[in-house]
């Protein structure tokens, strides 16, 4: 149980919920507008990352499952390569 006060920052609070949940994604560095939501449906995980700034975010991702992985680009629909094994990699949102 975590008990949250006011004047909690955001990482101390991360710090607490990352004690009681192994996180499934770790993105460095930590990007404040970035959101990520995981969704698991039909025995596959779907991870979406939304960054919310104007400008284009480069960051590392790690994911915590395994399997073939494919980036897609919403405005543009290009899908590049991602390598299926789980390894970090540096991506530009």
């Amino acid at each position: 149980m975590i008990h949250y006060a006011p004047d909690m920052s955001d990482s101390a609070l991360m710090d607490r919920i990352n004690r009681l949940v192994a996180p499934d994604v770790s993105v460095e560095p930590a990007t404040p507008a970035l959101r990520v939501r995981h969704v698991r449906k039909e025995g596959f995980d779907w991870f979406l990352l939304f960054n919310e700034e104007r400008r284009p975010v480069q960051v590392q991702v790690d994911l915590s499952t395994r399997g073939e992985r494919l980036l897609v680009d919403p405005a543009t629909g290009a899908s590049p390569c991602v390598p299926s094994r789980s390894v970090a990699r540096v991506y530009r949102l």
